[in-house]
């Protein structure tokens, strides 16, 4: 006694690695389709950040899916030790960085936050340092050949250094048409590099 299986006498180890595949994939769509990252007045600044539930739910879900991950193992080896390594990255890696992730936009420039705990990257941009900025993207292939396509706003400074955001999280995608505006007012050129479509 005292195994999840002497509870659910009536589930083979298959229905059940099943069941829980279907419900983290209805978790995942769910948390998808959401609008987790919310836009806030800061004084005369606008603050994108995710909305509190978001880390609060991917730090417990992956506290969770940790021990469930521990018990399926023995059922499905993949998939159990997979659900284990995932659940301790986002419940103690990915989610608790989530709260500190932030793009401030305000008249004078924008900071940028992103990053794991310990592992973050801040840019700090002035929009009067700008000498022109470059809307830029990354295309790499992963592994079994998936190709994902990263976008970066390039800002190159008068003194001749340059730093390269990255505008392919949820944050950035939110903040990016704000931050292209502010930059567009102050008469800073923008080099679009992107593909066409």
């Amino acid at each position: 006694m005292g195994r999840w299986q002497d509870f659910f006498p009536s589930c083979s180890g298959d229905t059940t690695v099943k069941m829980c595949m279907r419900i983290g994939l209805v978790a995942l769509a769910t948390v998808a389709l959401c609008g987790c990252v919310k836009q806030s007045q800061d004084g005369a600044a606008t603050v994108f950040s995710y909305e509190w539930w978001a880390p609060v739910g991917l730090t417990l879900g992956g506290l969770a899916a940790a021990p469930v991950g521990w018990l399926l193992r023995d059922k499905s080896s993949y998939f159990g030790w997979g659900l284990l390594v995932v659940g301790v990255i986002g419940g103690l890696g990915v989610g608790p960085s989530m709260f500190a992730d932030h793009i401030t936009v305000d008249d004078q420039g924008f900071v940028s936050r992103t990053g794991l705990v310990g592992l973050a990257t801040t840019h700090t941009i002035k929009f009067a340092e700008l000498s022109r900025v470059r809307l830029t993207f990354e295309e790499t292939r992963g592994r079994r050949g998936r190709k994902t396509t990263n976008y970066y706003l390039v800002c190159e400074r008068k003194d001749g250094t340059s730093a390269k955001v990255p505008l392919s999280n949820s944050i950035a995608e939110k903040a990016a048409p704000m931050i292209l505006q502010s930059i567009k007012d102050k008469n800073v050129p923008i080099v679009d590099e992107l593909p066409p479509g």
